[in-house]
C-alpha cells in the first residue's frame, strides 16, 4: 500500500513538467522563426494576389525584354504575329488614323530614294537682270515706251521662265484659308474668297465627274496663270504660278505640305477658326515663292577661249602620254610572252615604275634589250627574274654545244630527245661527251654511229703498220744485219708513236713478238732458234726505251711459217720475226 500511494504524486508532477517544456519550445520556436514566418506569409500573399504579381513583373519587364532581344530572335518571332494583328485591327477599324500618322514620313522617304537614283537635271538660276546698257535692254525699253508698260514688266515677260506669285494654305474640311503669302506684297486680294472658291471648285469637280475616293483636282489654268493644288490628309496647298513651272516644283509643294502636317497636324485637326496659330507655317509657304529667269547669253572673251584651248591641250597631253605608255607596255609584255625562254608570271605598276616577275632562261637573251624597241623608258622597268632552263629544241641544242664544246670537225643536231654527233673527234672528247650528255635537260641519249674516233683511227693505222713489219735473220742464228737493225728502228718509232696515242686516248696496248724459222732443222731446234730470235728483238726494243711489260717474245718455230717454202729463197724468208699489237685486252696467241 505504501508503495502504490507513493507513485501517484510522481506521475502528476511529470505531466506538469512536460507541459512546461512544450510551452518553452513554442516560445523558443516563435522567437527563432518569427521573421521567416512573416516573410513566407508575405511571399505567399504576393504570389496569390494577381495585382501584386503584375506589378512585380512590370518593374522588370523592360529590362527582361532588352536582355532577351540581345540573346536571340525568339522574342521577335513571338511578338510579330501579335503586332501584325494589332496593325491589321487598327487599319480595319480606322485606316485614316494610320494614314495621317505615316503621311509626313512616307513622302520624304520616297522622294529621297528617288533622288538617290535620278539626279535632277534642271537647276534654278537666280540672277540679277542688268540690261540697261545692253542692246537687248535698249530694245525692251523701246517696247515699254511703245506699249505703255513698265520696263520691269517687259523685262519680266521676256526673261521669266516661271514665278510662283501666291501660295494658299487651305483647311481641307471647311475650305477656310489658314495662311497666305504673295510674291508682290502690294497686291491685296481677298485671299479668303480665293480659298473658298478653290474648295468649291474641288467639290464641284469631285461631285460632277464622280471621281474616285481620294482623287482630287490638281491643276487649274486661268489665263496666263496656272494653279497647282497639292492635297494632304487635312489641308490643301495651292500655288498661283505664272509661266511654265518645272515638275520638280510639285515636289517642293508636297514637301512643304508634309512639313506643315508634321509640325502642326494637331492644330489643323482641331481647327475652329483661329488662324493665328498658323503664322508658324508662314516661312514654309514663303519658301514656295520661287522664280526662274532665262540666263543671259554672253559671248566668251578671247582670253576665255585661250584658257579653254589651253585646258583642252593640257587635257589631251595628260591623256595622250598615259595611253601611249600603256599601249607600249602592253606591246612589251606581248613581246616578252612570245619570246622563248621567258615566262612572265606577274606584273604591277608601283611608284611610277613597271615591275615584272617571272622565269628567265639565260639563253633567251636580255629582256631589257626589247625595251628600246617598244619605246619605253628602261629606267622605269624593274625585273624580278628567277633562272630556269627552257626545253625549246633550239635552247637544248645551244646548251648542248655550250656544255660539250665540240671541235670544229664535229657537228651536233637534235632529233627528238636524241643528240646526234657527226664528224671526227678525239677519243677523250667522245668519252667526256658520253658522261655529260645525261646531265643536259631534254636529252636522253647520244648517237655516235656517224662519229669517227680520230685517236682510235690513228691507233688502228699504227697497229696495222707495226703488224706489217718483218725483221729477217741469217740461217741458224739470231744476229741482225745492219739493214735489219735499221728496219727494227722503224718498229721502235711506231711503238713510241703508239704509246703517245694510247696515252692520249686513255687506252693501253701490248706488242707480241713472234720468232720464225725455216723447216730445215728439227722441231725442237727450230723452236729454240725462233725463241732466241724473238728474245733478241725484245732485248733490242727494251734497250731502245720500250717497256718490257708491253712486250712478249714468243718462239713459234717453223710450224706457222707464212712465206712460200718451195724454193730456197722461200726458206730464207722464213727466218724472221713478226709483230702483232693488241689494244685494251685484245691480246691473243701468236699466228697459227
Amino acid at each position: 500500500m505504501s508503495d502504490s500511494s507513493s507513485r501517484k504524486p510522481v506521475k502528476g508532477s511529470q505531466r506538469k513538467n512536460n507541459s512546461s517544456v512544450k510551452d518553452d519550445l513554442s516560445e523558443l520556436r516563435s522567437l527563432l522563426l518569427a521573421p521567416e514566418h512573416v516573410q513566407l506569409t508575405k511571399l505567399q500573399k504576393r504570389l496569390d494576389d494577381p495585382e501584386l504579381h503584375a506589378e512585380d513583373i512590370s518593374s522588370v519587364l523592360p529590362e527582361a525584354i532588352r536582355l532577351r532581344s540581345t540573346q536571340d530572335k525568339k522574342l521577335t518571332s513571338v511578338l510579330t504575329p501579335t503586332v501584325e494583328d494589332i496593325l491589321r485591327t487598327s487599319v480595319e477599324k480606322n485606316p485614316k488614323t494610320l494614314v495621317n500618322v505615316l503621311f509626313p514620313v512616307i513622302g520624304p522617304a520616297i522622294r529621297k530614294a528617288i533622288a538617290e537614283t535620278f539626279k535632277r537635271m534642271l537647276q534654278s538660276l537666280n540672277q540679277t537682270l542688268e540690261y540697261s546698257f545692253s542692246w537687248q535692254g535698249l530694245k525692251w525699253r523701246i517696247e515699254a515706251l511703245r506699249t505703255g508698260k513698265p520696263f520691269a514688266e517687259v523685262v519680266l515677260l521676256h526673261s521669266l521662265l516661271y514665278r510662283v506669285e501666291q501660295v494658299f494654305l487651305i483647311h481641307g474640311q471647311t475650305g477656310l484659308m489658314l495662311q497666305h503669302v504673295g510674291a508682290d506684297p502690294t497686291i491685296n486680294e481677298d485671299a479668303d474668297m480665293i480659298s473658298s472658291m478653290l474648295k468649291a471648285i474641288q467639290d464641284f469637280a469631285h461631285d460632277s465627274f464622280r471621281l474616285a475616293r481620294g482623287d482630287s483636282l490638281e491643276t487649274l489654268q486661268v489665263g496666263d496663270l496656272t494653279v497647282w493644288i497639292e492635297k494632304g490628309p487635312q489641308a490643301l496647298l495651292a500655288g498661283a504660278i505664272r509661266g511654265n513651272p518645272p515638275e520638280d516644283l510639285r515636289s517642293t509643294f508636297a514637301e512643304t505640305l508634309e512639313t506643315i502636317h508634321l509640325e502642326q497636324g494637331r492644330a489643323i485637326e482641331n481647327f475652329e477658326g483661329d488662324t493665328l496659330v498658323f503664322e508658324e507655317s508662314r516661312h514654309h509657304l514663303e519658301a514656295c515663292l520661287q522664280a526662274q529667269y532665262m540666263a543671259e547669253k554672253r559671248k566668251l572673251s578671247p582670253f576665255l577661249w585661250l584658257v579653254f584651248g589651253g585646258l583642252l591641250i593640257a587635257l589631251g597631253v595628260s591623256v595622250f602620254f598615259p595611253v601611249r605608255n600603256h599601249l607600249r607596255w602592253k606591246e612589251y609584255l606581248e613581246q616578252l610572252n612570245t619570246t622563248e625562254g621567258i615566262v612572265v608570271t606577274a606584273t604591277e605598276k608601283r611608284d611610277g615604275k613597271y615591275h615584272i616577275y617571272g622565269l628567265l632562261d639565260p639563253l633567251a637573251g636580255d629582256p631589257q634589250a626589247f625595251v628600246q624597241e617598244t619605246g619605253l623608258d628602261p629606267d622605269k622597268v624593274v625585273y624580278r627574274w628567277e633562272p630556269y632552263q627552257a626545253l625549246h629544241p633550239a635552247f637544248i641544242l645551244q646548251r648542248s654545244k655550250q656544255i660539250l664544246n665540240p671541235p670544229k670537225t664535229v657537228s651536233l643536231k637534235l632529233e627528238g630527245d636524241t643528240l646526234v654527233a657527226e664528224g671526227r673527234a678525239d677519243h677523250q672528247w667522245i668519252l667526256r661527251s658520253r658522261q655529260l650528255v645525261g646531265a643536259i635537260p631534254g636529252i636522253v641519249q647520244l648517237r655516235e654511229d656517224q662519229l669517227i674516233d680520230r685517236d682510235l683511227e690513228a691507233i688502228g693505222l699504227v697497229q696495222e703498220s707495226i703488224g706489217s713489219q718483218v725483221v729477217y735473220f741469217q740461217s741458224g742464228g739470231s744476229d741482225l744485219s745492219p739493214q735489219e737493225r735499221a728496219e727494227l728502228g722503224n718498229v721502235i718509232g711506231q711503238i713510241r708513236e703508239l704509246e703517245t696515242l694510247s696515252r692520249v686516248a686513255g687506252m693501253d696496248f701490248h706488242v707480241e713478238i713472234f720468232g720464225h724459222t725455216d723447216r730445215s732443222g728439227t722441231k725442237e731446234v727450230n723452236r729454240m732458234v725462233s725463241q732466241m730470235r724473238a728474245d733478241k728483238v725484245k732485248a733490242l726494243l727494251v734497250a731502245n726505251g720500250i717497256s718490257s711489260e708491253r712486250l712478249t717474245a714468243i718462239g713459234v718455230g717453223a710450224s706457222q711459217s707464212m712465206p712460200d717454202k718451195s724454193t730456197e729463197g722461200g726458206r730464207e724468208n722464213e727466218r724472221m720475226v713478226t709483230f702483232r699489237v693488241a689494244i685494251e685486252g685484245q691480246f691473243g696467241r701468236g699466228p697459227g
